[in-house]
């Protein structure tokens, strides 16, 4: 290590932990070290001019030089012992008491005094505060216009014999320490404003580029959102093909279902056949299917009082048939006696899509049951469909219910990704209740619809 390295490792390095603290810590450590160089100077000046006469006589000055070196020495002990805060105290109450003292011994107009106050107040605004600066400027006022009062009325008596004496050398001396700290003190302060400029550029530049980078992101992402929404738009484009089409087949549809009904329901007076109740049960759902359907594209909805089990086993028969191509086993348990209050064509579609997708799970899975139970739990009644699938990713979860979201092909029908949105929305809106999830690849998918009792007639 260098000796310059040493020296600055030794006497001014700050040890304070905060950012503000090492730069007063700093500035009170050059201070002190610059002060005591300049009392050395001063001191071995004086030393070697009081061996030539006539100056030997005056030891008064050569004494005040001495106190004022020992005591900035102790002041820099101290600091580095890690009490700086009171060493900086310190420091302006000593030159502060030190001008007083002049002052006091020489008058009020003594220049080396009054130049000492300057450095007092300037020392307290760089090492403690612009507030104390003020209130050491306000005190130092006072002491000044005190001393003279007091000196005017004879109270103090301070010698004023230097006026009529020719400048000295010591005189020089005392100019020369003051000025060398003034212009430390000057130093320092013109060194912490340019580190503050140069920080404060350094900022705004990180701002500028942080700014520039938010607008270019901003961009991007803009970029991007119209980019998902024209895909959005690409992907709704057939479902509002098909909402067109659909709305044209249930005006063409209604008339020859009805006539079907009329016939099926003639044929069934005379031939008592079970797949003809069977067929005509189902035209009779295909009819109520359609007229909810042309209700809702009308924004009109018809709410009462349903059987739930008769509703569920016609849905449940329904799909019987694809549950028998796939491979795949309906189990249903006891359905307890419940009616519930609402649209009954949307509890359809509800469980009809539960089931339909429940019945898609199993058709690849080494166990292929579906399980559809119904019975009351606490407050409500718990309507639960079952399959013992693959599972679904515990990733895919909170993605479940949103709006066209799918992992099948948009060419699949079953892939549309609106069939979860729809019970959501159904179960929540409609009949208040709410739905639970469990899925795992273990044990499959449950989903278990909870119906509030207070919309439940038993």
């Amino acid at each position: 290590m260098k000796l310059e390295e040493k020296f600055f490792e030794l006497v001014i390095k700050p040890k304070s932990q905060d950012k503000d603290s090492q730069r007063q810590e700093y500035i009170l450590n050059v201070l002190l070290t610059g002060v005591l160089a300049v009392a050395t100077i001063a001191l071995s000046v004086a030393a070697a001019t009081y061996l030539v006469p006539p100056h030997n006589n005056r030891l008064e000055n050569g004494l005040i030089t001495l106190v004022f070196w020992i005591s900035t020495f102790v002041l820099v002990v101290v600091s580095r012992l890690g009490h700086w805060k009171v060493t900086a105290w310190i420091f302006v109450l000593f030159l502060s008491l030190s001008a007083a003292f002049f002052c006091l011994r020489w008058g009020f107009g003594l220049a080396v005094a009054q130049l000492l106050f300057c450095a007092t107040i300037v020392m307290a605004g760089v090492l403690l505060s612009a507030r104390t600066a003020l209130i050491f400027s306000g005190g130092i006022s006072a002491t000044v216009m005190g001393l003279a009062v007091l000196e005017g009325h004879g109270v103090i008596h301070p010698r004023s014999n230097w006026r009529l004496l020719p400048d000295s050398f010591d005189d020089a001396i005392a100019f020369a320490v003051v000025f060398s700290v003034i212009g430390l003190v000057a130093w320092l302060w013109n060194r912490e404003t340019d580190a503050s400029l140069k920080r404060a550029r350094a900022s705004e530049a990180e701002l500028q580029k942080e700014r520039d980078n938010l607008e270019l992101t901003v961009a991007q992402r803009t970029h991007e959102l119209k980019e998902l929404q024209a895909s959005r738009l690409l992907e709704m484009q057939p479902l509002a093909e098909l909402g067109r089409i659909g709305a044209s087949l249930i005006h063409d549809m209604s008339s020859p279902l009805t006539a079907a009904s009329l016939q099926l329901e003639l044929l069934g007076k005379t031939k008592q056949s079970r797949s003809l109740k069977v067929v005509h049960q189902n035209v009779d759902v295909l009819g109520k299917y359609l007229v909810a359907a042309r209700k809702q594209l009308q924004h009109a909805s018809e709410e009462s009082y349903f059987d739930v089990p008769q509703e569920l086993k016609q849905v449940i028969n329904l799909l019987r048939y694809r549950a028998r191509t796939m491979g795949v086993t309906l189990h249903v348990g006891r359905l307890a006696a419940a009616q519930l209050y609402g649209d009954p064509v949307k509890f359809h579609k509800i469980v009809a899509n539960l089931i339909a997708n429940a019945l898609d799970a199993s058709e690849s899975a080494p166990h292929k049951d579906v399980f559809v139970r119904l019975r009351p739990q606490d407050k409500n009644l718990e309507l639960s469909v079952q399959d013992h699938g693959v599972g679904i990713p515990e990733s895919l979860l909170p993605h479940l219910f949103e709006p066209f979201y799918s992992t099948k092909k948009l060419s699949d029908v079953r892939g549309l990704g609106i069939g979860l949105a729809m019970v959501k929305q159904y179960v929540e809106q409609d009949f208040s209740g709410q739905i639970v999830v469990s899925s795992s690849a273990k044990d499959g998918t449950i989903f278990k619809l909870l119906f509030p009792l207070h919309g439940v007639k038993k």
